[in-house]
């Protein structure tokens, strides 16, 4: 047919123009992870704290310095001894020692170990650990944010590609539905109310083609930029959409957050961190008690000698400094207790998140369920619109238009599905948990397109055993009718009977649950049997021996759409 032939262009050229290199999720995070800027920032900033570990540790040894100097002077060093110093006439006049050397130099190690510091040296360790830890977690709760963006991104890019498909698809058939009806109006056998509401609907898909086709572009941009695809690359996410589940109640999830979340375990090493600023301001009030020593090498003179050895404790105590010890103790213990408060607030501001997000997955889910019961309702409406279609009792436009709305369910089936990926990514961050242990994963409804094409396709072949008849010629008389007032019935060929079929399914396992519902709206539903025709599993009733007994029977049963068949010779 003309209409399928311009669906399977259409298609063809989309997938064409929207063909690129396969990247999977998994590829995706890796990507991510090695060429974002932001995480790597942070990965600096540890690295740059654990560099201060190592200083602060060096502290602890001691410190060997070598130190040289040289000196010109313009006249040598002398030494007077003034007359009568050590007597009378001894010396008699002022003595004039001189070494001679107008250059001098000196050579020397010097060795410094530092014995006592209050706690300094022990605190500013500590000290630097702690922001390590802090910088560290920072870096894992970054890189968690951009997981959770690859993730949210990832599921809306595979979501925006099959919405797309199934819009333009949908798309088509409101397209081919409003060409018919003009050709119809011009025949005279359409009213003008029918073209202006396919008009209305075209319009409509239209623009929810529109919207999807810019988002689909957008959110493809936002993946190139966190895994910061080449300007000239073109990537294709390939992967599927599940039907996820998840089992893990509030509270535990709640308690895993608050303990295992980075952001606040960093918080928790910045108390820590100001903390140990206290100690370190305390330190002040202690004497800094050091070991020293040196050996110097100069030139001998007559009052140096050439090598010196040195070996000595030095020691030193503030004993008064307008309270700047005490200020710095009031202000380190200030900031200890601002942090302390930040992080009593943020584990607040986590619980809440987390039950934010928790409440939005499960109305994923909740939403995603209504949608495929949408959905699979409106495959099953198509499968019996497509029975009367090609039984030739329906017109070809109604079947158009119900084809078009299975493929908008299927659109908005997909979107929900995504919306769920994206709530599934936004609650991992926030908890700071891996999900995966509570998470039950089911393949998403596909509806069998190919099956219904295929029938399409097939040419119409009248039924050799039995001939329907329409349900709108003949209505169901209700329950407890006297046959008194029912029309006499006409007469039937000999052999003649009467089959009461009340439902086509897909498969068998639909068409047996119906029966189950039957049964359990508490009517009689024995003797209902399932039948292979075409493809579909028919649940028939009877025989009955006359029409008004299968009529009775759809209304005993509250069948509402059915269809009697009269079956030669059986």
């Amino acid at each position: 047919m003309k209409f399928n032939l311009l669906i399977a262009c259409c298609c063809l050229g989309w997938a064409a123009s929207a063909a690129g290199a396969p990247l999977t999720l998994e590829e995706s995070l890796q990507r991510a992870e090695r060429q974002s800027s932001s995480v790597k920032s942070f990965e600096m900033a540890a690295a740059a704290a654990d560099e201060l570990v190592t200083m602060r540790r060096a502290a602890f040894y001691p410190t060997l310095n070598l130190k040289a100097s040289y000196s010109l002077v313009d006249n040598p060093d002398r030494l007077i001894i003034y007359g009568n110093s050590f007597g009378s006439n001894l010396p008699s006049r002022d003595v004039h020692l001189s070494t001679g050397d107008r250059d001098s130099y000196s050579v020397g190690l010097y060795l410094q170990q530092p014995l006592y510091t209050g706690g300094n040296l022990t605190h500013s360790r500590r000290r630097a650990e702690y922001e390590l830890q802090a910088a560290q977690s920072d870096t894992a709760y970054q890189r968690s944010q951009l997981y959770q963006q690859v993730k949210k991104t990832f599921s809306e890019a595979l979501a925006a590609e099959l919405q797309l498909q199934a819009l333009n698809k949908s798309l088509i058939a409101i397209r081919e539905q409003a060409r018919v009806i003009r050709e119809r109006l011009q025949e005279g056998s359409a009213r003008r109310e029918d073209l202006v509401a396919a008009e209305q609907e075209l319009s409509r898909t239209e623009t929810a083609w529109t919207r999807a086709e810019n988002q689909a572009g957008m959110t493809l941009s936002r993946l190139r930029k966190l895994i910061n695809a080449a300007p000239d690359e073109s990537i294709e996410p390939v992967g599927r959409l599940t039907k996820t589940r998840l089992t893990v109640p509030l509270n535990e999830l709640q308690a895993l957050g608050i303990q295992k979340r980075d952001d606040l375990k960093a918080l928790q090493a910045k108390v820590s961190q100001s903390s140990a600023d206290i100690a370190i301001a305390r330190s002040s009030y202690f004497p800094q008690v050091s070991l020293v020593g040196s050996y110097q090498r100069q030139p001998e003179t007559a009052i140096a000698r050439s090598d010196v050895w040195k070996v000595g404790a030095q020691a030193e105590w503030n004993l008064f400094e307008w309270g700047r010890t005490a200020a710095g103790v009031r202000r380190a213990l200030a900031l200890e207790r601002q942090e302390s408060y930040r992080l009593e607030e943020e584990r607040k501001n986590v619980g809440l998140e987390i039950e934010q997000f928790w409440r939005d997955v499960k109305d994923a889910e909740s939403r995603l369920h209504a949608d495929e019961n949408a959905l699979t309702s409106q495959e099953y409406t198509l499968h019996r619109i497509l029975d009367r279609y090609r039984e030739g009792l329906i017109k070809p436009v109604d079947f158009m238009q119900s084809e078009a709305a299975l493929w908008n369910a299927y659109a908005t089936y997909l979107q929900s599905a995504a919306s769920l990926q994206t709530a599934l990514a936004n609650l991992e961050r926030a908890s700071g948990t891996e999900l995966a242990p509570w998470l039950t994963h089911a393949p998403l409804h596909q509806p069998d397109f190919d099956h219904i094409a295929a029938r399409l396709e097939q040419p119409a072949q009248p039924d050799l055993q039995a001939q329907e008849t329409k349900t709108a010629e003949t209505k169901p008389p209700e329950a407890g009718t006297d046959a008194a007032e029912m029309p006499a019935p006409a007469r039937q060929p000999s052999g003649e009977t009467y089959l009461l079929q009340i439902g086509a399914y897909k498969s068998q396992e639909n068409a047996e649950r119906a029966i189950q519902s039957l049964a359990h709206g508490g009517r009689q539903a024995s003797g209902l049997t399932i039948v292979n025709e075409s493809g579909l599993f028919k649940v028939f009733a009877g025989p009955f021996s006359h029409k008004e007994d299968a009529l009775r029977a759809a209304a005993d049963l509250g069948a509402k759409d059915f269809i009697v068949k009269v079956n030669h010779g059986s």
